[in-house]
């Protein structure tokens, strides 16, 4: 990039830049917009590593402190896509597969939750693997 752009500071000292103008756009284009959005992508996923978080502990920047709660943490996580939901007005569970299309919102005011295939639980709480018939999701 840094020879991209010494050129095009060179077209434009010496009054060139109209006649290298694409040139001079696509520079833009990649210096503004594109690599920032790759650079940032890039550090993201490396910050993410188990040693680089460990190092980044050390100096309180941490991949895990930098999310509001537990719930977002687990939720970036590759987790096991059945899901088992205690609610506060009901003793049993309800399950289900959390999948492609289930939802759970982020925002610590919104406890929203989608779960895409519900299934029937029996009275331990443990999976029996038949769904509930019928079922879009809750």
């Amino acid at each position: 990039m840094a020879w991209w752009s010494v050129r095009t500071l060179r077209y434009y000292r010496g009054g060139a830049l109209d006649n290298h103008l694409p040139e001079f756009i696509g520079w833009g284009v990649i210096t503004g917009f594109v690599a920032p959005m790759v650079f940032g992508v890039v550090i993201s996923q490396f910050a993410k590593l188990p040693w680089v978080d460990k190092q980044l502990d050390k100096i309180g920047m941490s991949y895990v402190e930098s999310l509001p709660t537990a719930w977002e943490y687990a939720l970036r996580l590759n987790p096991s896509p059945y899901v088992r939901v205690y609610l506060k007005d009901h003793e049993a569970p309800v399950g289900g597969v959390f999948g492609k299309r289930s939802f759970a919102a982020s925002d610590p005011h919104r406890a929203d939750l989608f779960i895409e295939k519900l299934l029937i639980l029996d009275e331990n709480g443990s999976f029996t693997g038949d769904a509930f018939p019928n079922s879009w999701g809750a």
